[in-house]
């Protein structure tokens, strides 16, 4: 359970800054936002996300999933334990907050890029209800950042025709006069008949979010019944029975150097190559060189 009760604070203060910006939180459950911007103010949608953390962090380790047994070390290292240096200091590891950004938990195996999922059983491609649930938390959290201010996490000012920037009439009049054909008169034409050279195909447009349907998610995570509310329909959902598998987490623990190592050594080091133990019975044992006799030893 997550109970750093040294860290309570009155929920009706309206500061939008951190009291303690030194945290002493655990770094591994900490929200994605509050590793990145220390002097930001825990808010309850942090708490409910480190809730998902601790979520995470155990069915990874005791649960079915298709996160091969040796590669379970690294992802928890990534996901929980990472960080990368920023011009303040080191902020949350890239893997935990692409997965609050983008409602997945992505990992290399084999040399691919796998989303984590979980399964009904070690030898089942059914999947367990764990993994429905946390991607519905997931998506909630996506939805979450997507409305809110990276720093702050209060709402984003939406693009409308009112406050977004237009080129004012007189610029666009100067831009529309200039002639591009005189500009590029002395370049070589890109076809001998441009006038008659297919049109370019658009590139294809990005998947725009529905902003409101974001907004709808990202209310869920304003308190805490929603979450509550979503616990309770998928505990009375059939689960798997004895479904804990033994514990996938290192013994030792992930050692990034190590691995690299390992890796790098693999890549370049010869084969050994075993001599047959006939050809080591032929072989003479190494002379011994002979001292030279001096005057005393005689």
């Amino acid at each position: 359970m997550l109970n750093d009760w040294e860290l309570a604070k009155n929920v009706n203060s309206k500061s939008p800054h951190a009291r303690q910006p030194d945290r002493t939180g655990t770094w591994q459950f900490l929200s994605a936002r509050a590793l990145t911007y220390p002097e930001k103010q825990i808010v309850i949608e942090d708490e409910l996300e480190s809730v998902v953390h601790v979520l995470v962090h155990m069915a990874i380790r005791f649960l079915p999933h298709n996160c091969d047994d040796s590669n379970v070390g690294r992802l928890l290292y990534y996901y929980f334990d990472d960080c990368q240096a920023t011009d303040t200091g080191y902020g949350c590891g890239a893997l935990k907050k692409t997965a609050m950004t983008t409602g997945k938990i992505n990992f290399q195996q084999q040399g691919r890029d796998v989303d984590l999922q979980f399964h009904w059983g070690s030898n089942s491609d059914a999947k367990h209800p764990i993994d429905e649930l946390l991607g519905t938390l997931l998506g909630w959290f996506e939805a979450y950042y997507a409305v809110t201010d990276e720093g702050t996490g209060v709402p984003r000012t939406p693009i409308t025709r009112d406050n977004a920037f237009y080129p004012s009439p007189t610029i666009m009049s100067m831009i529309n006069e200039v002639d591009i054909d005189a500009l590029f008169a002395d370049e070589d034409p890109l076809s001998p008949e441009p006038s008659r050279a297919p049109s370019p195909s658009p590139a294809p447009k990005s998947k725009s979010r529905d902003r409101a349907a974001d907004v709808e998610l990202a209310a869920k995570l304003k308190n805490h019944l929603a979450m509550i509310v979503l616990f309770k329909e998928y505990l009375n959902k059939p689960w798997p029975q004895n479904d804990k598998t033994a514990d996938k987490r290192p013994e030792d623990g992930y050692k990034l150097g190590e691995e690299a190592d390992r890796i790098a050594l693999a890549n370049v080091a010869p084969p050994v190559v075993k001599r047959a133990a006939t050809a080591v019975e032929d072989l003479e044992p190494p002379s011994t060189p002979k001292h030279r006799r001096t005057d005393d030893s005689e």
